[in-house]
């Protein structure tokens, strides 16, 4: 009974990591179109100058809880991997990049020089978007040994190899325009946030989940 209880808890874990990734783009994007104060923002990042602040502070510690509370299989490195990416969802949250809503650099944001906060936050966005495309490609592709792999399990794996290549193609993408002086952002992180929470639904087995 207490394993089934359990498994039934980390299945719901699943679907709220895959549903809260989805959600968060999607509530930034409506933000700009339902508030009309501005066009879109140079990166979903940005809008923790909006309106919706509070939300995008919340949505990403709400993912950080349920990453660090999410395990895999036992015993296995996979653990570790998604409390890093909590890590770099806190930090993402916790420690805003620059805003022009704020004015230009200035010498102190609270305790810690804006500037500090700004490569903190972008260090911190790598390692969650590397880390989930790791998770998506390596570890959700995984099959417990000894165990047949269903049709559903190979459709599924598909879909975890689709998503991790959007998400490092993404990755890729910002790294890219960055270098190249454009700082909108958006569009990338909104397509790697989506991959990321369609994967995680399902592996939540909201979408094709093995037959009994």
């Amino acid at each position: 009974m207490d394993a089934k209880v359990k498994l039934i808890s980390y299945v719901k874990i699943r679907q709220l990591i895959g549903w809260l990734g989805i959600l968060l783009p999607i509530a930034m994007l409506l933000e700009s179109t339902l508030y009309c104060e501005s066009s879109i923002r140079q990166s979903i990042s940005h809008y923790y100058y909006s309106n919706l602040g509070d939300v995008f502070v919340g949505v990403l510690t709400a993912l950080a809880v349920f990453l660090y509370s999410y395990r895999g299989y036992e015993k296995e490195k996979d653990n570790q991997l998604t409390n890093l990416t909590a890590l770099g969802a806190l930090g993402v949250a916790y420690f805003p990049t620059d805003g022009v809503e704020k004015g230009q650099w200035g010498d102190c944001s609270g305790i810690i020089p804006k500037i500090v906060s700004h490569y903190i936050h972008l260090a911190s966005a790598c390692l969650f978007f590397l880390t989930l495309a790791i998770l998506l490609l390596y570890f959700f592709t995984r099959t417990s040994k000894g165990k047949l792999i269903s049709k559903q399990k190979k459709l599924r794996n598909k879909i975890y190899t689709i998503c991790g290549i959007t998400m490092l193609v993404c990755f890729g993408w910002i790294v890219i325009v960055s270098f190249w002086g454009n700082e909108h952002l958006f569009w990338q992180e909104f397509i790697a946030l989506i991959a990321f929470g369609f994967a995680w639904l399902v592996k939540g087995e909201l979408l094709l989940k093995d037959k009994i």
